[in-house]
């Protein structure tokens, strides 16, 4: 097939019919995959609030040291939290 697709002439061979086989069933996700997945969704949303509270120092254009505290207070708090919102 891909021989005739990169010559550009029709395919004569016989096309597979997959229709045929059996839908694969669903698998639980391991503890692992569970446990990565909410790393990652921790990891999100002291993110997404980080970005809330640059912005928010960015508009009113406050000390940057203030900032960064309140950054590094956003990061504790969702850590802490476990990524609730």
């Amino acid at each position: 097939m891909l021989e005739a697709a990169m010559l550009g002439i029709p395919y004569e061979g016989r096309i597979p019919d997959f229709s045929a086989q059996p839908a694969r069933p669903d698998q639980p996700m391991s503890p692992t995959a569970v446990a990565g997945r909410a790393v990652r969704q921790e990891q999100d949303y002291a993110y997404e609030q980080s970005l809330q509270v640059s912005n928010y120092c960015n508009v009113f254009q406050m000390a940057s040291g203030s900032c960064r505290s309140q950054t590094l207070s956003v990061w504790r708090h969702a850590l802490l939290i476990g990524g609730a919102a």
